[in-house]
């Protein structure tokens, strides 16, 4: 399989987040949902994105690593060869259930390990990563309800940004419009497509 294709996938994915998106808001439009049950839907759609965006990177890194995605255009050449993936899953998790591919320094990290230079992995600008950061402390704030998550997320994602009192909530805040026609939601999902074709083709 080409990488891009696993673009693809996801892009895929996307689409079809936002098309549930749209048709909750028509749902509330005609007064058919609850504004409550709205911005639970922007919640459960955004961390889905965002675990799926997960699954995309463990991908394209093992299927790099032992061979199964090709990517002409990577540049990506393997230290280490291994004989199979799950042989490359068994070194490289060790006693571990899962990998942590964010924050991206943790994608980074582990691709300079095992690729040449850690392309893909490292081919993102600093603006890049920065848009990351900030899509993850949204989702922790989702995520985790926790004190100090919302904490970080009035500090590093609201600021001093004027907002009305219901969009100073991560759901209000993905359902706010950040340009005529676009909310919050859409220009967040926009970064994460433009990271992704980054790192899976030129």
């Amino acid at each position: 399989m080409q990488a891009r294709r696993l673009f693809e996938h996801f892009s895929g994915y996307v689409r079809s987040l936002e098309s549930t998106r749209v048709k909750m808001e028509k749902l509330l439009a005609d007064d058919r949902l609850a504004r409550r049950d709205l911005e639970r839907v922007y919640e459960g759609l955004f961390l889905s994105a965002f675990t799926r965006f997960e699954v995309l990177l463990e991908d394209l890194f093992f299927g790099l690593l032992v061979g199964r995605v090709s990517c002409y255009s990577c540049d990506s050449y393997p230290r280490v060869n291994f004989q199979s993936e799950k042989v490359a899953r068994q070194v490289i998790l060790r006693e571990r259930r899962y990998l942590d591919w964010l924050p991206y320094g943790k994608t980074e990290e582990l691709a300079k390990s095992f690729f040449r230079g850690g392309r893909p992995f490292t081919r993102l600008d600093d603006g890049e990563k920065s848009k990351l950061q900030t899509s993850l402390f949204i989702r922790n704030a989702i995520a985790h309800k926790s004190t100090y998550s919302s904490k970080i997320f009035t500090e590093k994602v609201l600021g001093s940004t004027p907002l009305a009192p219901r969009e100073r909530t991560p759901a209000g805040f993905l359902r706010s419009q950040y340009r005529i026609n676009q909310t919050r939601f859409q220009l967040y999902m926009n970064d994460v497509l433009a990271v992704s074709k980054k790192v899976c083709h030129r």
